[in-house]
């Protein structure tokens, strides 16, 4: 079968089936890059054996397989992973995440823990969210490549904690492009039958001039990163190829003008998506995008211990107002914007990944491995992450002591 029988969400019904209404005897992922099948290479299939009739407790798994003769001794790579885990993981969509070990599925059972999922509505907490904004195709009516107006902004733009990755191709002229997002977001008035302007007394300040914290949706689990985010500047227009972030009531009643997150929220929930320990989890889910719906599964603490919090949005906050664009972001926290240097940058991102481990109740031996997934982010960086996590934890110790 098509490998999207394991985390489309278009398949959710086939694997509801599937384990309420048969016993599962093999599900077995393979890249075809030995060309088994006439197909591209870079293509997965699934080999699915299963008997009617029975109900599944247990699937025996494997994933990344290449060749065929693997079979012969597929107890070495098999794996069991139990459905209440898979309902645990992926409670909305039943996706089977591809694990490459058994200390993948028990570290991952770690990070999830009992952390609410990011799509959940807590209660007296800040809920969210996701929106895209402009479309790359369907509203190229309204860009220009002659600067005039804001910048669209697309996911290649930006990076982690970065704004300026690459530069603008596209500018949407600013009345006209908000106008057209006020259409979208209140259409029309149902008791006078007119259409709200940007003059309208009720419209203050839309989305696209306020700071929002956005991540890219175009991102492979091959990639050095897969899981890219950071808070955006106002006065920016921003393109399909990056979701944005907004507060939810839990209604999600898209009638009304989103609003944004409170910045001690964005910065926080920028330095827990941008960390190795998040992208370890969404790497074993997706293969060449971020649906929605990956991100809304993902294990977020919504209360964490309130000093961790404060050292990620603190550390974060370092990372994002370092020009002129963020002094506003920046003199919300009574702080003002500064240049960074590239080794001060790599401290405060590795700080924030030990802290983030640290938050998930990770150990050492956890985070190497999972460091160890990133086959691609160079090995000092990764060196410095654990000795940033070991600091911490030692210190730690020594309050506790």
């Amino acid at each position: 079968m098509p490998s999207g029988v394991n985390t489309d969400l278009g398949s959710k019904e086939l694997r509801e089936l599937l384990f309420e209404e048969s016993q599962i005897e093999a599900w077995y992922t393979f890249e075809n890059r030995e060309a088994i099948f006439p197909i591209h290479r870079s293509f997965k299939f699934v080999l699915l054996a299963t008997q009617l009739g029975l109900k599944t407790e247990i699937i025996p798994c494997a994933f990344y397989l290449h060749k065929l003769d693997v079979l012969n001794t597929i107890e070495r790579k098999r794996l069991t992973v139990g459905i209440s885990l898979i309902r645990k993981f992926s409670p909305e969509s039943l996706s089977v995440t591809e694990f490459r070990s058994q200390r993948d599925i028990d570290i991952t059972e770690k990070i999830y823990g009992n952390h609410p999922l990011l799509g959940e509505h807590i209660p007296n907490s800040w809920n969210v969210y996701f929106l895209s904004e402009l479309h790359r195709t369907n509203d190229s009516h309204l860009f220009n490549t002659e600067g005039k107006g804001w910048p669209l902004y697309e996911g290649k733009m930006f990076h982690q904690f970065r704004h300026d990755f690459a530069p603008p191709e596209y500018w949407v002229e600013e009345k006209t492009g908000l106008n057209e997002l006020l259409q979208r977001y209140i259409g029309k008035n149902r008791d006078t039958k007119k259409v709200m302007t940007l003059s309208s007394p009720s419209v203050k300040i839309l989305p696209p001039q306020q700071y929002r914290l956005a991540f890219r949706l175009i991102a492979s689990s091959t990639n050095e990163r897969t899981l890219i985010s950071t808070i955006l500047p106002r006065n920016v227009f921003v393109a399909n190829s990056a979701a944005i972030v907004y507060s939810s009531t839990g209604t999600n009643n898209l009638s009304k003008i989103p609003q944004t997150l409170p910045f001690e929220a964005m910065a926080y929930l920028s330095g827990i998506l941008n960390s190795f320990v998040l992208d370890y989890v969404v790497r074993q889910k997706v293969s060449a995008n971020l649906n929605f719906f990956y991100i809304y599964q993902l294990p977020v603490p919504r209360s964490p211990q309130k000093d961790i919090q404060e050292q990620i949005v603190n550390r974060v906050l370092k990372l994002i107002s370092t020009t002129k664009e963020y002094e506003s972001f920046a003199k919300h926290f009574s702080r003002s914007t500064r240049p960074l240097s590239i080794q001060e940058r790599k401290n405060l991102v590795a700080e924030i990944n030990a802290y983030v481990a640290l938050l998930y109740g990770l150990d050492e031996n956890d985070l190497s491995h999972i460091l160890s997934t990133f086959p691609l982010v160079a090995e000092d960086e990764k060196k410095l992450v654990l000795e940033k996590f070991i600091e911490l934890k030692s210190v730690k110790t020594q309050i506790r002591s």
